[in-house]
């Protein structure tokens, strides 16, 4: 590694990780002679151990203290009293997920090879003066204090976290949401619908409720396609006839609910306007029969709208499949923490 560290860096990549945040920090605030130390009076004592692998407390309460001084240093006011609890369990829930996002990224072959990580070393700010690396400083004291007040090989801190943005990255390179997804994120947004709607609730328990229900939509429904009045004894009965304001399909998804939606959306796409569903539909505790009295196609394709469309799609399905990951990886894993309240 260190003759790696001495050879001409001359690969930079313009990356900075989210590791390196940490050595800003450092830089901004001082360093920090006062830390407190672990069970047993080190900072290298477990504050977690994942899989048998201890977090050091030492990088724990350099983290809080890093996070709390964020909060404090946008915060006009004066924190919450339980502020630092709440970053307590963030900063010791993230410690855990990047372990085991590292270990099952080395299971899964992913490696960082000591060239990449002396580049990673040689290219921080911390590090270098008038565009040369500092090898003293670097050896001499940032690593020695690192590894005193942190409790854990700064190389090895810096490989675990570009482990685990190597799996990372190929996660979110796989969440990718197809055209066909994009497009019907944009009917579903764009797409407006008005409709005349009649509700009836279903009153009582058993089937034969639902069936009176379902008996008076039916009539409702052949007094549209008849073009007759709607009889008068629905108008009395405990039912509701009303005409929505055009919507968007997105917000009668709201109205309907999600599942309840989906087979109500299918027959109004394929329906022209002034005709109804043929059949009613249960809504929650209701029967539902609509009429499609007007509908709005989605306008001409907006290239800058769809692209960004696609980067929330894509970024939501990052973050859903990152977030999956984890858990699994939570839920298999043995993790021991001795955060106490």
């Amino acid at each position: 590694m260190l003759e790696l560290l001495r050879k001409d860096a001359s690969l930079f990549i313009s990356k900075i990780l989210l590791g390196f945040i940490v050595l800003v920090f450092i830089l901004y605030f001082g360093f920090n002679f006062t830390r407190k130390r672990g069970a047993g009076g080190g900072t290298a004592s477990p504050i977690a151990r994942v899989n048998g692998q201890i977090v050091p407390v030492g990088l724990f309460h350099k983290d809080v203290e890093n996070q709390m001084a964020l909060y404090q240093q946008f915060n006009t006011g004066k924190l919450p009293p339980d502020t630092q609890k709440i970053v307590q369990g963030q900063v010791l829930q993230k410690l855990v997920q990047r372990a085991l996002l590292a270990e099952e990224a080395h299971r899964l072959g992913l490696r960082v090879p000591d060239r990449q990580l002396a580049d990673e070393i040689r290219k921080t700010p911390a590090f270098t003066k008038d565009g040369q690396f500092r090898e003293d400083y670097y050896l001499g004291t940032f690593k020695p204090y690192y590894d005193r007040e942190f409790g854990q090989d700064f190389e090895f801190s810096l490989r675990q976290e570009l482990l685990g943005e190597k799996l990372q990255e190929a996660l979110e390179a796989g969440s990718v949401s197809s055209e066909q997804q994009i497009q019907d994120a944009v009917t579903l947004g764009e797409t407006r619908l008005k409709l005349r709607q009649f509700s009836v609730p279903i009153q009582g328990e058993g089937q034969d409720a639902k069936e009176k229900a379902l008996e008076a939509a039916q009539k409702w429904i052949q007094a549209q396609q008849s073009g007759k009045p709607v009889p008068e004894a629905l108008k009395a009965a405990p039912a509701k006839e009303e005409t929505l304001e055009s919507k968007t399909l997105q917000e009668l998804q709201i109205l309907f609910g999600g599942e309840d939606s989906l087979p109500i959306f299918y027959c109004l796409l394929q329906t022209q306007a002034g005709k109804v569903c043929e059949s009613p539909f249960q809504v929650k505790q209701n029967i539902v029969a609509v009429q499609l009295l007007e509908r709005s196609e989605p306008p001409a394709s907006d290239t800058a709208k769809i692209d960004a469309l696609r980067q929330q799609l894509n970024r939501a399905r990052q973050i859903q499949t990152l977030n999956a990951v984890n858990d699994y990886l939570t839920k298999h894993a043995k993790v021991e923490t001795y955060l106490t309240k």
